[in-house]
């Protein structure tokens, strides 16, 4: 990431992992295993993959698909984006 600050690029790579975490537990309360959820979201099981482990950032779109794909409730949408 683009980060000057050590302590914002630290808080974003702790960000993503979170992110990541909580993608991977709503998929999996859902059911699905990563190629399945691939194919609602329209991204590639290895996309995937580096998303639940926080490798790497994501666009606004891509969290987007995330989220219509797992059907999230305005409640579980702020969770996810951390912003409870």
């Amino acid at each position: 990431m683009a980060f000057r600050d050590k302590e914002k690029r630290k808080e974003s790579t702790e960000f993503l992992k979170e992110f990541g975490a909580k993608v991977k537990a709503y998929r999996e309360m859902k059911g699905l295993s990563q190629f399945e959820f691939s194919i609602e979201c329209g991204l590639s099981r290895t996309q995937i993959s580096r998303i639940e482990n926080g490798v790497g950032n994501i666009t606004l779109v891509t969290t987007i698909f995330l989220i219509k794909a797992l059907k999230l409730e305005d409640k579980k949408i702020i969770e996810l984006l951390g912003l409870e």
